[in-house]
C-alpha cells in the first residue's frame, strides 16, 4: 500500500505543471510584471522558504529555484531585462507555486515538495536558454565587480 501511495504522489507531482493551480498562477503572475515591490516580496518569501529543512527533499532543484529568484530580483530592479516578459511570468508563476503551501501535493504532507520540484524543473527546462543567459550575465557582472574592487584596493594604496 505505501508503494502504491508513493507512486500516486509521483504521478500527482509529475502532473503539477499541467494542473489548474499552476495555470491560475500563471494568470496571477502577470499582475506582478511592473510591480517591483510585489516581485521583491515574492522573492523574499521564496528565499525564506528555500532555507527550511523540508525543502531538502527537492534536491538540486533548489539551486534552480535560487537562480530563478535572483533573475526575478534583477528583473524587478531593472538590472537585467534580457528576458522575455512571458518567461518572467512563467518564472513568477513557478515561484508563486513554490511559496503556496496548498497545491497539488500540500507541502505539509510527506513528499509535499515533489510537485514544487516538478513545476520548477519544468520551467527551468522550458527556459533553459534564458536561464543560462542570465547566469552568464550574473557571472560576468561578478567578474566586473571583482575587477572594480581590485582596482579600488590598488588605487587606495
Amino acid at each position: 500500500m505505501s508503494r502504491r501511495s508513493s507512486g500516486s504522489s509521483y504521478d500527482r507531482a509529475a502532473s503539477a505543471p499541467r494542473s489548474r493551480i499552476f495555470q491560475r498562477l500563471q494568470m496571477r503572475a502577470a499582475d506582478y510584471i511592473g510591480e517591483p515591490g510585489k516581485m521583491r516580496d515574492l522573492v523574499n518569501r521564496a528565499v525564506t522558504k528555500s532555507k527550511t529543512e523540508e525543502v531538502d527533499e527537492m534536491g538540486a532543484v533548489v539551486d534552480d529555484l535560487r537562480a530563478l529568484t535572483r533573475l526575478v530580483r534583477a528583473y524587478a530592479k531593472s538590472e537585467y531585462r534580457e528576458v522575455k516578459t512571458e518567461s518572467v511570468i512563467l518564472i513568477v508563476a513557478a515561484i508563486l507555486y513554490f511559496v503556496s503551501p496548498v497545491d497539488v501535493i500540500p507541502d505539509f504532507l510527506p513528499g509535499g515538495f515533489l510537485d514544487d520540484a516538478a513545476v520548477l524543473g519544468f520551467v527551468v527546462r522550458r527556459l533553459r536558454g534564458e536561464v543560462d543567459n542570465f547566469l552568464a550575465w550574473e557571472q560576468e557582472r561578478a567578474e566586473i565587480i571583482d575587477i572594480d574592487d581590485a582596482w579600488e584596493e590598488e588605487s587606495g594604496r
